[in-house]
């Protein structure tokens, strides 16, 4: 999936995905797709099918529409996908036997810089799902029949639509986010990994599947006839380079369309595959690539516009089928945007294949149906549908609090209704959503307080989905679903907990703005921050609501205390705590502009280097060439130029470098052949 609206590499074909013809007629469905080393291997797919070859390889369905309409006719009335839709789309291709799937364009360079960034501010000011210990054991519905497996510590594939002449095994290396390839995973990388499982447990919450980092075994996804509830989608996760699928495609992802539930050859149209060197190393990039590729297994196509394959839709929404890179909510469509091109029923698509999740709240408090609240404890809850509404009970008199909460990427825009025991309504709370950055957005939930009579008495809430009809793009409660906390809170009788400020670590980058939200709880849930010992790095402020901002001007390490006060009058209370804030190298050059003189005919090299980038550098040539004979590679933040070359000879190229933060560094070499 691409972060461009307009993506300028949408072809494929050459030596990966041109194997995909050795599936002539038979679909050897031996197909395995094998664990690393210490998961359980599973047990294979099952069952048979014959196809007829239609096509000699790989082929745009665009181009099979005009120069092939025969073999297009027949592989639309054996696809369940809407072909003729897919027609219209650069990225839809027919693998031999006709069946769709969808190679999805790389993102641009300085686009996924800057998704990164705004994803690396959000992790720092939210914290992990999970601890890390536990990024291998997430589940969002254990025990369904339906499973979403998120696989990102490689492998082995063998024996499906993937693999052929020259690919019969394609190793998988783990994920990385930059550094070494291999399954001893960084906190950061664990922290990318958690952070995908977020965002496709969110996309995901309102129906019957279980989204999971958990090896579930190959009979939780291989279905093996039509008799088989249990089935599901493989996604394998990596970086890309190495691989022999992107080394082909150059691509963000790929993925088979309708094959989530399919009683024949299950397993020879898994995995789908999600590639971070197209979508960036960040969860929220990831994780959307991934919801993406597995709505295609699901048999949903791509959400554009008239002049675009793909929207990328505005602030603060995006569909999933299009490009969500860029926004903090994205849900399911129905095509309700302006010029939309695609107007398919995304969740009744969803639901034909994996049910909706069973209603858990009564929608009324008639009959005493409703959910009993007790002060200060949050109750979980979900809106499945669009006319799913969850209504719950409380008791209390005086000042009374009603919180509703929603997870990091949710898809679900509360709107939450307050009345007494006779239906009147004291109080409608939707608050406007807002764009805050890609990853973050406000107003997603709902709050309210008030003063209730001192009486007391019984007060009704109701919680359900609602759309956003402020400024900016209006969508509406059609895909506004997922999961919810509801907390009451009666301040009449409540004591204030003493504020809890623990040790933190927030690391920034000389001369790249940061901005974070430092953590406090007890209190009242308000906070007032000040530093009362040590000192901030130069050019960066607290603000008294806990962000730490601005831009520091040099690398080091410093530690201020800080002092955290909360509540008014006789309730005020307070904390402190020691902050650790590390601010790394400025992201630079260190190798001079004249590079070594190569000798004709010699071996040369000579390795361009880089400091304050950590590893993390997307390299772009900006003009200029190398001599003849020699050529560059790129390994990690260093450039290295090397061969023999050919004649005496003198020429400049100029690179440009960009950090893990979206900074810019660009310097033009001169290499020399004598």
């Amino acid at each position: 999936m691409p972060l461009t609206a307009s993506p300028t590499r949408t072809s494929i074909g050459g030596r990966v995905l041109a194997p995909l013809a050795a599936v002539v007629t038979t679909l050897a469905l031996a197909a395995t797709v094998a664990p690393a080393a210490g998961v359980p291997a599973g047990a294979g797919a099952r069952g048979d099918t014959e196809c007829t070859t239609l096509f000699a390889g790989p082929t745009q369905v665009a181009r099979a529409e005009r120069r092939k309409p025969a073999a297009f006719a027949a592989a639309a009335r054996g696809n369940p996908a809407d072909v003729a839709k897919a027609a219209e789309d650069p990225s839809a291709w027919f693998d031999v036997c006709g069946k769709v799937y969808y190679v999805e364009p790389a993102a641009d360079p300085a686009d996924i810089a800057a998704a990164d960034a705004a994803q690396e501010a959000a992790a720092a000011a939210s914290g992990p799902v999970a601890a890390y210990a536990d990024t291998f054991t997430l589940n969002s519905l254990p025990g369904s029949d339906h499973t979403i497996y998120l696989d990102f510590d490689g492998g082995t594939v063998t024996g499906t639509a993937w693999n052929g002449t020259g690919t019969e095994r394609i190793d998988v290396t783990p994920y990385d986010d930059g550094g070494t390839t291999d399954a001893n995973f960084t906190d950061a990388e664990l922290r990318d990994i958690q952070d995908t499982w977020s965002v496709v447990a969110a996309d995901y919450a309102a129906f019957d599947v279980n989204v999971t980092t958990q090896w579930p075994g190959q009979d939780a996804l291989t279905r093996s006839d039509e008799t088989d509830d249990t089935y599901g989608s493989h996604v394998m996760i990596t970086n890309g380079p190495g691989n022999p699928i992107y080394d082909d495609c150059d691509c963000g992802g790929v993925a088979y369309v309708d094959v989530f539930d399919i009683d024949y050859g299950h397993g020879f149209y898994q995995p789908a595959w999600v590639f971070a060197g197209g979508t960036g190393p960040n969860g929220k990039s990831i994780g959307e690539a991934t919801s993406h590729e597995v709505g295609h297994n699901l048999g949903l196509l791509h959400d554009g516009t008239t002049s675009t394959a793909y929207y990328d839709g505005s602030d603060p929404w995006a569909p999933i089928m299009g490009v969500g890179y860029y926004q903090p909510v994205t849900q399911f469509s129905r095509g309700e945007y302006a010029d939309a091109d695609n107007t398919e029923d995304d969740i009744a698509l969803i639901t034909d294949v994996v049910p909706e999740r069973a209603d858990d709240h009564a929608d009324s408090a008639e009959g005493a149906a409703a959910t009993e609240l007790a002060a200060g404890e949050p109750a979980a809850g979900l809106v499945s549908s669009s006319d799913d509404v969850d209504a719950f009970t409380f008791t209390g008199a005086g000042t009374a609090e009603v919180e509703v909460a929603v997870p990091a990427h949710s898809d679900l825009d509360v709107a939450l209704t307050v009345s007494d025991a006779t239906g009147r309504r004291l109080a409608e709370v939707d608050p406007q959503v807002t764009w805050t950055s890609a990853s973050t957005a406000s107003g997603l939930g709902a709050s309210w307080s008030g003063t209730l009579p001192t009486a007391g008495g019984t007060w009704v809430l109701t919680v359900e989905g609602t759309g956003n009809d402020g400024s900016g793009l209006a969508y509406s409660d059609y895909g506004s679903l997922g999961a919810y906390t509801v907390t009451v809170t009666d301040r009449a009788t409540a004591e204030p907990d003493p504020v809890d400020v623990r040790r933190q670590t927030r690391t920034a980058f000389a001369g790249a703005r940061t901005s974070t939200r430092l953590e406090a709880s007890g209190g009242d849930g308000t906070y007032a921050w000040e530093v009362v010992g040590g000192s901030l790095p130069p050019g960066m402020g607290i603000g008294r609501r806990g962000y730490l901002f601005g831009t520091p001007r040099s690398a080091g390490t410093w530690r201020p205390q800080v002092l955290v006060t909360s509540g008014t009058g006789d309730a005020v209370v307070h904390g402190t705590a020691r902050i650790v804030i590390t601010v790394e190298p400025r992201f630079r050059y260190t190798t001079r502009a004249w590079l070594p003189v190569a000798q004709r005919g010699r071996w040369f090299k000579a390795v361009i280097r880089t400091d304050g980038a950590h590893g993390q550098v997307r390299w772009l040539k900006v003009r200029g060439s190398l001599p003849r004979g020699l050529w560059r590679t790129t390994k990690g933040d260093r450039i290295v130029i090397k061969g023999r070359g050919k004649q005496r000879t003198r020429t400049k190229i100029t690179l440009r470098g960009i950090d893990r933060t979206g900074r810019q560094v660009q310097r033009t070499f001169v290499v020399r052949v004598r």
